[in-house]
């Protein structure tokens, strides 16, 4: 199906879903021609430098900002995890998400904070 949307429109990236730990997945999901995985979740065996290490380029990854610890602790905790996911994400292609939904329970600032930080990150 993949192969099929991408010859009508070669332009159209193909982003696909996944849930958690899908590592040994990922060389497959390449091969049906996925583009973009959604979300990098911070789980065990998903380490964002490691997967832009082994599929940096051949794959764009969507998420990496965890949502049950980081986004809950504090403001300079915040900063400090996002900036340190910048780095391991550098070389390879990333789109700045949460690798969950934003609950009533994430502190505004904190979000604030997140993309502050990627924002100083890349201007650096």
């Amino acid at each position: 199906m993949n192969a099929f949307i991408k010859k009508k429109a070669p332009h159209i990236r193909i982003f696909h879903h996944t849930c958690g730990n899908v590592r040994l997945l990922i060389p497959d999901l390449i091969e049906t021609g996925i583009d973009v995985m959604n979300p990098v979740q911070p789980v065990p065996g998903m380490e964002p430098a490691q997967l832009v290490r082994e599929f940096g380029r051949d794959l764009c990854f969507h998420g990496g900002v965890d949502t049950i610890k980081l986004l809950r602790g504090s403001t300079d905790g915040v900063r400090q995890g996002v900036t340190q996911l910048c780095r391991d994400f550098s070389g390879g292609h990333w789109i700045v998400s949460s690798a969950n939904h934003f609950q009533n329970d994430i502190p505004p600032e904190n979000v604030c904070a997140l993309f502050e930080t990627v924002k100083q990150f890349y201007q650096a």
